[in-house]
């Protein structure tokens, strides 16, 4: 009778914990969100989403230009060039999650912005976005964020 107990405990100590340990995974606080060292995740399937990102970071591309669209591999580790670097750094900035993706395939949209600026965006093949710049034609080695205050 003594065992048949102890093994009633011991179910119901590993019930217990099994529901406790669930719930702490569904009921995720909701600080969680706004944690600032968390990636960003932007999905954008189609134009009309990237017009509407761009739109929202105070961004409008000429609409006469026609959209840039390029492949792109992101390189399998990370570069020690520091052209890549300093754009690894300013996907990280904008808390884009970049180096998540190293070997990833992707496409590049790069849209025409006013006085001879640009803007490309890197989508992974679902949608999601992993890098964003800004840049002048005349100095297209100097980045500059797309997503401000995140």
């Amino acid at each position: 009778m003594r065992k048949m107990q102890i093994r009633f405990l011991i179910a119901a100590v590993i019930l217990l914990g099994s529901g406790f340990l669930l719930r702490q995974c569904l009921h995720r606080p909701n600080s969680i969100s706004s944690n600032p060292t968390l990636p960003a995740f932007y999905k954008m399937p189609d134009d009309k989403a990237r017009l509407q990102f761009l739109t929202e970071h105070n961004l409008t591309p000429e609409a006469s230009a026609p959209v840039r669209t390029c492949p792109v591999t992101i390189p399998a580790k990370e570069k020690d060039s520091s052209v890549y670097q300093m754009y690894s750094t300013l996907q990280t900035e904008q808390q884009l999650p970049l180096t998540y993706f190293c070997g990833c395939k992707g496409m590049e949209y790069t849209y025409t912005l006013p006085e001879h600026a640009y803007v490309s965006l890197l989508l992974a093949e679902d949608g999601l976005l992993l890098a964003a710049v800004r840049y002048d034609a005349a100095k297209p080695q100097t980045l500059f964020p797309v997503i401000e205050s995140v």
